[in-house]
C-alpha cells in the first residue's frame, strides 16, 4: 500500500529530479522599489536502479499435477512478494546499495520524541511530536506504525483526556485527526507521522515481472520476479517520529 502514497515515478534508467531546498517567504514590495531575489535553493535527487528479486523452484511433477490456475497463483505471490520489498525499503532501506527509507533520516530532538522503555506514552509526547512537524506538510500527513505499536502504546489514550488524541470511525482509526495506516515493517513501538507524498520519492524503473523458463539438468521450473527500484527522502522536514528507547 505505501507505494500508492508514494511519489511514483516510471522512468528507465537513473533519473535526477529536483528538489525544494532552502526556501524564503514571499514578502511585500513597495512599488516602484527595487526587488530583490530570495536565496533559495534547489537540491538534486539521484535515482538509480536497484533489482529486487525472488526466485521459487517448482519440481515439474508438482506442476503438471496442479490444477491451471497454479501458475497464476504462484505468479501473483511472487509479485507480492517483490512489492512487499520494496514496501520495507521505503521504510527501512539504507541507502547503499539500495533505496533509502524513511527511517534513515536523523532523528533527533528537532524532529522526534523518545518515551523512555518503561514509560507508557502520554497524550504530551502525541501533542509534543505534532507540534515538531512542519506545518507545510501537516494537512497531507498519515501515521505509519505497526498494529502492535497502535493497540499496546496509541490505543489506550482513546479514553483518557477530553481531547479525543485517538478516535474510531467505522474501523478507521485517527491520531490527533491523522488517519494511522498499519504496516508491519515498520519496528514495534516506533510510529512514524509525515507526508508521504510530498516527502518520498521513488522511480520503478521497471516494473514487477515474473519470468519462468524449465531447467533441464533439475527437471524443474524456475519462476523469477524482478523489478527495479530506487527511491529517496526528498523532504526530511515533511516527517516526524515517536519512539519508545531502547525498545
Amino acid at each position: 500500500p505505501i507505494l500508492n502514497k508514494i511519489e511514483l515515478l516510471h522512468v528507465a534508467g537513473s533519473v535526477t529530479i529536483p528538489a525544494e531546498g532552502t526556501t524564503a517567504d514571499a514578502q511585500k514590495h513597495a512599488e516602484g522599489a527595487a526587488i530583490t531575489a530570495d536565496a533559495d535553493t534547489l537540491v538534486k535527487v539521484t535515482l538509480a536502479g536497484y533489482e529486487i528479486t525472488k526466485l521459487v523452484t517448482v519440481s515439474k511433477s508438482v506442476v503438471t499435477m496442479s490444477i491451471d490456475a497454479f501458475e497464476n497463483w504462484l505468479v501473483n505471490k511472487i509479485a507480492r512478494k517483490v512489492a512487499d520489498k520494496i514496501g520495507a525499503l521505503i521504510f527501512n532501506g539504507s541507502g547503499t546499495g539500495e533505496a533509502q527509507g524513511i527511517n534513515a533520516i536523523k532523528w533527533d530532538g528537532t524532529n522526534s520524541i523518545t518515551v523512555a522503555k518503561t514509560a507508557a506514552l502520554t497524550e504530551a509526547n502525541v501533542t509534543g511530536v505534532v507540534a515538531l512537524m512542519n506545518g507545510a506538510y501537516f494537512a497531507g500527513a498519515e501515521w505509519y506504525m505497526s498494529s502492535a505499536t497502535f493497540f499496546a502504546d496509541f490505543y489506550p489514550l482513546m479514553n483518557s483526556g477530553k481531547n479525543n488524541v485517538v478516535t474510531e470511525s467505522n474501523g478507521e482509526y485517527r491520531v490527533m485527526g491523522k488517519v494511522v495506516n498499519f504496516d508491519e515493517r515498520i519496528a514495534k513501538n516506533e510510529a512514524i507521522l509525515g507526508d508521504v507524498y510530498r516527502g518520498y520519492i521513488g522511480n520503478m524503473a521497471e516494473d514487477v515481472n515474473v519470468t519462468s523458463a524449465f531447467v533441464t539438468r533439475e527437471n524443474a521450473f524456475d519462476f523469477l520476479g524482478c523489478a527495479i527500484f530506487d527511491g529517496k527522502v526528498q523532504a526530511i522536514e515533511a516527517f516526524v517520529k515517536i519512539a519508545k528507547q531502547g525498545a
